[in-house]
C-alpha cells in the first residue's frame, strides 16, 4: 500500500515538473523615437479568440518586460501607455519555447485630447526584499505639513526627541535624500526634516538591507527621501505654509521655483522654520556600590524645565543642462543656517540615608546660545555609453561651523551650610570640511548579466576650541581642566563591484563586494593633556541577495550584508559639556567602530504583502553610559559594549482595501534584542522581546474630502544600558483639495491622547536611574499648498544619479 502511494506521488511530482517545464516567456524591451526606454508601459496578453485576460506586467527603469508562465496556444501581446499609440501583436506559442520580441518603437498618439480624467493610481505601498516604498504623492494624504510628520507616520520608523532614528526595531538608519545624505544628526536632523514640505517628495524608501554601491556605514538601513521631478517645460512654482499649536507653537515657509526650457532645467527652494520645543523631565537617580550594586544612601532626584527656541533658514539652487541626449552636466549650493536659544532649569535634591527631606539642592539655569552654518556644494556627470551602459562621476564638498556660547549659573544649598554659588561661561567653535569624490559605471554584459563598479573617496578635516571660565570675586579666570584643542582627520577610500544575474525566468542574484580602507588620526591639547592617536583598519563588506519565484504570486529571497557604524565626531570629540556641577557629558576619543552582519529571509505574497525573518549580530555597539566619579559627579561618555544579538519577525500587509472608500496599512514586528557588556568583576545584560503594531488609515470621505486615522503602538525597547517603556500614539487628519488640485488644505491632530510621553531606566555598575519626559507631541495643525504649473508636459531624460558620502556629524 505504501509503495503504491509513494509512486502515485512521484509520478503526479514528475507530471508537474513536466507542465512547468512546458510552459514559455515572453520578453522585450519598449522604446520611443530616440531609442530611449519607456518606463511603466503596459503589457497585455490576451486570447486570440474571445480576448480574455490571461496574464500582465509592466516595462521596468530599462524598458524591457517579461511574461512568464504562458501555456502554449494562440495569444493577441497588447503593449500601450498614455501619448502613444497601442500596439497588438498575435503570436503563438509552443512547448517550453523562450520568445524575445527585441526592442518594440512606440510611436507618438497625434490625437489630442481637451480632457483627460485620471481614475486610478500607484498604489501608496510597495514591497520588494529587503526594501519598502511608500508613494507620498499616491497616498491620500500628501499634503502632510512637513517631511518629519511624514516620516513619523512610516511603518517601522521611530524618530526619538534627540533625533535618534529607529528602523525595524534598530538604531542607526542613514537618512538620505536624493541618494544624498542628508549630513545631520540629533536636534539638527529634526530642525532640517521639519523644513522639508512633504508635498516636493514623491515617494519614501526604507531599504533594510542596502546594496554594495551604498556606503558601508548605518547599523540598520537606509531612509531614502527622492524628491519629485519636473516633467513640464515652462515656470512650476509651489508654495506652502504650516502652523502648528501644542503647548508651544512651530512653524515653516517654503517657496519652490523650476525653469524648464528644451535641455536646460534650474531650480531653486528656500525655507524658513521656527518654533520653540517644550520638554519637562523628571528624574530619580540611585548611586550604586560598584563591587556589590548594591544601593548607597546617596540619591539624586532632578525636576527639569527645558525651553528650546529656534529659527532657521535654507535655500538651494542647481540646473541640470542635457548636452545631447547621453550627456547630462548637473551643478547645485546650498546653504543653511540656525540660531537656537536654549534655556533649561534644572533642580536637583539629595537625600541620604533614604530621608524623606532632601539634605541639599542645587538649582542650576543653564542658558547655551547656538549657532550654525552649513555650506554644502558639488557637481556631476552621466553619460550614457552605450544603449545598456552609464558612467557618471560627482565631486561634492560641505564647510559647517557652529559656535556654541554657554551660561550656567548654579546655586548649591544646605541645612548647615550658607548659599554657595558658580557661574561657569564656555565658548565653543569648530570647523568640518569635508571633500568627496566618487565615480560609478553600470554596464549590462548580456539579457542575464549586468554589472556595476565604483570607486569613492571622502578627506575630512576638523578642528575645535574650548574656552571655559569661572567667575570668582568679579573676574573671569580660565578653567585649565575643561579648557582644550581638538584637531581630527579622517580619510576614507572606498571601491565596490557587484554582479546582478537573472540565471532564469524565475532565479536572480545580487552580488556585491565593497571594500573601504579608513585612516584617522586626532590631537587633543589641553593644560594637563596632549595626546594623539592615528588608526588605520580596512574591512570587505559584503552583500548577497537571491530571489525565487515559486509562481505568479510567490517570491522568496534570502539577503545578507556586513555593514559598519564609525564613531561620529562629537562622540569622539572629548570636549566637557557641563550640565551642572555633578553632571558632565564628554565624548571618548578611544571608540572602535561597529561591526554588523545582517541576514534576512523575505516571502512576498502578491507583491503586497511580506513577512520576513531577521538575525543581526552588532560586534562593539556604541551606547552612552553613566560613570560615577570621586566627587559623585557624574560623567556621560559613549563606550563600546560587548555584542548585540537581534532577531524577530516582520509582517507588512498593505494597500488592503476592506471597502472601496477605505485603504487600510498593517504592519508589524516581535524583535528580541540583547545587549552585553563587561564591568568590574562580572557581565551584564540588557535584553527584551519588543512587539511593534503600526496602522494606517485612509478614508474617502464624501464631498471630495479626505480623512486619516493612524495609530502605533511600540513595547519595551533596549538600546545599550538603556531600557525604554512602551509609546502609543493616535493621530487623525482630515484633507481638502481646491482649485483644480492646485491648493491642498490640511488640518491634523498629533498624539491626541498625549501618550507619547518617553520613560527610560538605565541600571550599571554605578548608577540606577529612571526619567520621565512630558514633550510638547499633542497639537493640531494647520498647512496650505498651492502649486502653480505653466508649460507642456515633457518626459524627463536624466534621472539625478548623484549619491554623497554618510557622514556622523553629530551636530
Amino acid at each position: 500500500m505504501m509503495s503504491t502511494i509513494k509512486i502515485y506521488f512521484l509520478t503526479m511530482l514528475f507530471i508537474q515538473t513536466i507542465s512547468i517545464s512546458a510552459q514559455s516567456v515572453i520578453s522585450g524591451r519598449i522604446t520611443d523615437g530616440e531609442s530611449l526606454p519607456m518606463v511603466g508601459a503596459t503589457i497585455l496578453l490576451l486570447n486570440h479568440t474571445d480576448s480574455a485576460y490571461i496574464a500582465g506586467t509592466t516595462s521596468d527603469l530599462d524598458g524591457r518586460f517579461e511574461v512568464i508562465n504562458i501555456k502554449p496556444g494562440h495569444y493577441i501581446l497588447s503593449l500601450s501607455t498614455i501619448g502613444y499609440k497601442k500596439i497588438k501583436m498575435p503570436l503563438q506559442t509552443e512547448l517550453n519555447v523562450n520568445i524575445e520580441l527585441g526592442d518594440i518603437l512606440f510611436e507618438k498618439d497625434t490625437y489630442m485630447l481637451s480632457t483627460i480624467n485620471v481614475t486610478g493610481k500607484r498604489p501608496p505601498v510597495k514591497v520588494a526584499p529587503g526594501k519598502m516604498t511608500i508613494n507620498l504623492s499616491s497616498a491620500l494624504l500628501n499634503t502632510d505639513s512637513n517631511i518629519l510628520d511624514a516620516l513619523r507616520k512610516l511603518p517601522g520608523v521611530i524618530i526619538q526627541n534627540d533625533g535618534t532614528i529607529i528602523l525595524n526595531g534598530k538604531s542607526g538608519a542613514n537618512v538620505l535624500i536624493d541618494d544624498k545624505v542628508t549630513y545631520l544628526s540629533g536636534e539638527n536632523l529634526i530642525n532640517y526634516l521639519r523644513s522639508i514640505p512633504s508635498h516636493s517628495v514623491e515617494n519614501i524608501e526604507l531599504i533594510s538591507q542596502p546594496s554594495s554601491r551604498y556606503d558601508a556605514s548605518s547599523s540598520s538601513g537606509i531612509i531614502n527621501i527622492r524628491k519629485k521631478r519636473v516633467k513640464e517645460q515652462g515656470i512650476n512654482l509651489a508654495v506652502s505654509s504650516g502652523l502648528e499649536k501644542g503647548k508651544c507653537i512651530r512653524g515653516n515657509e517654503t517657496l519652490s521655483l523650476n525653469f524648464h526650457h528644451n535641455k536646460l532645467n534650474i531650480y531653486a527652494d528656500y525655507s524658513y522654520y521656527f518654533g520653540k520645543d517644550c520638554i519637562e523631565m523628571s528624574i530619580s537617580g540611585h548611586y550604586l556600590d560598584p563591587i556589590t550594586s548594591k544601593p548607597l544612601e546617596l540619591r539624586k532626584d532632578i525636576e527639569g524645565d527645558i525651553n528650546r527656541q529656534y529659527k532657521g533658514h535654507y535655500i538651494k539652487v542647481g540646473a541640470d543642462y542635457d548636452l545631447s541626449d547621453r550627456l547630462t552636466i548637473g551643478t547645485y549650493l546650498s546653504s543653511s543656517w540656525l540660531d537656537r536659544n536654549k534655556k533649561e532649569v534644572n533642580v536637583s535634591d539629595f537625600y541620604n540615608n533614604n530621608n524623606i527631606q532632601s539634605d541639599s539642592t542645587l538649582t542650576a539655569l543653564n542658558a547655551p546660545v547656538n549657532s550654525y552654518t552649513n555650506i554644502i556644494g558639488g557637481a556631476n556627470i552621466i553619460y550614457k555609453f552605450a544603449e545598456k551602459g552609464k558612467w557618471d562621476a560627482s565631486f561634492d564638498y560641505q564647510l559647517f561651523k557652529q559656535e556654541d556660547d554657554l551660561l550656567l549659573n548654579s546655586a548649591f544649598q544646605t541645612h548647615i551650610k550658607p548659599l554657595i554659588e558658580d557661574t561657569l561661561s564656555g565658548k565653543t567653535n569648530g570647523d568640518i570640511k569635508i571633500y568627496s569624490g566618487q565615480t560609478n559605471l553600470s554596464y549590462a554584459i548580456s539579457e542575464k548579466f549586468g554589472i556595476t563598479a565604483g570607486l569613492k573617496s571622502v578627506f575630512v578635516n576638523i578642528g575645535s576650541n574650548a574656552l571655559y571660565r569661572n567667575l570668582i570675586a568679579g573676574n573671569w579666570q580660565k578653567d585649565n581642566n575643561l579648557s582644550s584643542h581638538f584637531n581630527y582627520k579622517e580619510n576614507i577610500h572606498a571601491g565596490y563591484f557587484q554582479l546582478n544575474s537573472k540565471w532564469s525566468s524565475r532565479f536572480s542574484t545580487e552580488i556585491g563586494l565593497r571594500l573601504e580602507n579608513t585612516y584617522t588620526k586626532n590631537n587633543y591639547n589641553s593644560t594637563t593633556q596632549d595626546t594623539t592617536f592615528t588608526k588605520r583598519y580596512t574591512y570587505l563588506f559584503p552583500t548577497l541577495m537571491a530571489q525565487y519565484q515559486l509562481s505568479e504570486n510567490h517570491d522568496v529571497s534570502v539577503m545578507y550584508g556586513r555593514r559598519i557604524v564609525r564613531p561620529n565626531y562629537r562622540n569622539m570629540n572629548p570636549f566637557v559639556e557641563v550640565k551642572d556641577q555633578f553632571l558632565y557629558e564628554q565624548g571618548n576619543t578611544e571608540l572602535k567602530p561597529e561591526l554588523i552582519d545582517n541576514i534576512e529571509v523575505s516571502w512576498l505574497f502578491k507583491k503586497r504583502y511580506s513577512f520576513n525573518a531577521f538575525y543581526s549580530h552588532r560586534k562593539n555597539p556604541i551606547s552612552f553610559s553613566f560613570l560615577v566619579e570621586d566627587n559623585n559627579r557624574v560623567l556621560i561618555m559613549p563606550l563600546n559594549l560587548s555584542s548585540n544579538h537581534s532577531l524577530g519577525l516582520r509582517v507588512g500587509l498593505n494597500n488592503l482595501k476592506p471597502f472601496k472608500w477605505w485603504t487600510a496599512h498593517i504592519n508589524g514586528s516581535l524583535t528580541y534584542k540583547q545587549f552585553d557588556w563587561r564591568t568590574p568583576g562580572k557581565t551584564s545584560r540588557n535584553e527584551v522581546t519588543t512587539p511593534v503594531l503600526h496602522i494606517s488609515n485612509q478614508f474617502e470621505l464624501p464631498h471630495g474630502w479626505g480623512g486619516e486615522a493612524l495609530g502605533f503602538y511600540s513595547g519595551e525597547m533596549v538600546e545599550g544600558q538603556i531600557r525604554i517603556k512602551s509609546l502609543w500614539t493616535i493621530s487623525l487628519g482630515i484633507r481638502k483639495n481646491l482649485l483644480n488640485d492646485k491648493f491642498s488644505l490640511y488640518i491634523y491632530a498629533h498624539d491626541i491622547f498625549h501618550s507619547n510621553r518617553p520613560r527610560v531606566s538605565m541600571e550599571n555598575n554605578y548608577l540606577y536611574y529612571t526619567s520621565r519626559e512630558k514633550n510638547d507631541s499633542r497639537m493640531i495643525g494647520i498647512s496650505f499648498s498651492y502649486r502653480f504649473n505653466r508649460g507642456k508636459e515633457i518626459r524627463k531624460s536624466q534621472n539625478d544619479n548623484r549619491i554623497e558620502e554618510s557622514k556622523r556629524i553629530g551636530l
